[in-house]
């Protein structure tokens, strides 16, 4: 590969990376949002020595982070777990419940239920499949845990990654690799201009 080819990339790859720090410090993690402080953006985009980040729990239960996550929660609504506990239910008294799932995180004592195993049909099939369904609270922290880990892989993923980051939706795939693939398979009388 020839030195203007790597330097190219090179180019392309800190453009990319300073179009990250901009997303992160303009969206919704602007104003240490998830407990991000600027110092933290700049770092996670410039990256951490040895490649490993410490004590990332507290941003997962701040107090701003688990809002948000039971926020997302309760708009995406769902049934219930094996707890019996409803969306609905844990809204009465959500401040409260976040609360206490903010000190078994913070102390360590977290422990998540069983989760609950229901059968549901195959689309287009009178079969059916497994789905588990978490209870209420512990899709809350799986939502915290996943916005504070999401900023810190999310710019790792390549730009062809479809359907593995929120970024990246796996309809861009169709129009990234199928459709030109699937245009060159044409007989050529059909390519017309």
């Amino acid at each position: 590969m020839s030195s203007a080819s790597l330097l190219a990339i090179g180019e392309a790859c800190v453009k990319r990376d300073l179009c990250l720090l901009h997303h992160l410090v303009t969206t919704e993690h602007r104003g240490g949002m998830y407990g991000w402080s600027e110092k933290m953006l700049r770092t996670l985009v410039r990256g951490v020595k040895g490649g490993k980040w410490f004590s990332l729990i507290d941003k997962v239960y701040a107090d701003r982070t688990l809002s948000v996550a039971w926020e997302k929660v309760q708009s995406n609504a769902g049934a219930c777990g094996v707890d019996g506990i409803t969306v609905n239910r844990f809204d009465k008294d959500s401040e409260e419940r976040l609360l206490i799932v903010k000190e078994h995180l913070k102390g360590g004592t977290y422990q998540p239920k069983s989760v609950k195993r229901v059968r549901i049909p195959k689309a287009g099939s009178k079969e059916t499949r497994p789905l588990g369904i978490p209870t209420v609270t512990d899709r809350v922290v799986q939502q915290a845990v996943r916005m504070v880990l999401e900023p810190i892989y999310e710019h790792r993923f390549a730009d062809h990654s479809y359907g593995l980051t929120q970024s990246q939706a796996p309809s861009g795939f169709a129009q990234h690799f199928v459709l030109p693939i699937s245009a060159s398979l044409r007989p050529p009388w059909t390519q017309l201009p």
